[in-house]
C-alpha cells in the first residue's frame, strides 16, 4: 500500500471514482457509498464525484491506524 500512497501524494488533479476504484482494486459502488456517507471526502464537478488524492491518502492512513495495521480499504 506504500506505493499507492506515494502515488497519491504526488498527484495534483482530482480523481474520479472509477480511477480510484482501479487504483485501489475495490468496487466503485463501495467508493460511491463512502462518498455519500461522508467517510470519504469528495466533491462534485458538473455532477461527477471527484476525490482529492491527498484526502484519499489521508483516509487510507487513518484507516490503517484505526485497524491496527490491518488495512481494510472497503471500510474507509
Amino acid at each position: 500500500m506504500g506505493i499507492v500512497l506515494e502515488q497519491l501524494d504526488k498527484m495534483t488533479e482530482a480523481m474520479t471514482v472509477p480511477q480510484v476504484a482501479k487504483l485501489l482494486g475495490i468496487d466503485s459502488a463501495t467508493l460511491y457509498r463512502h462518498a455519500r456517507s461522508g467517510k470519504l471526502p469528495s466533491f462534485r464537478v458538473v455532477g461527477i464525484i471527484r476525490i482529492d488524492p491527498r484526502d484519499l491518502a489521508s483516509c487510507i492512513r487513518e484507516s490503517a491506524l484505526d485497524t491496527a495495521g490491518d488495512l481494510r480499504l472497503g471500510n474507509l
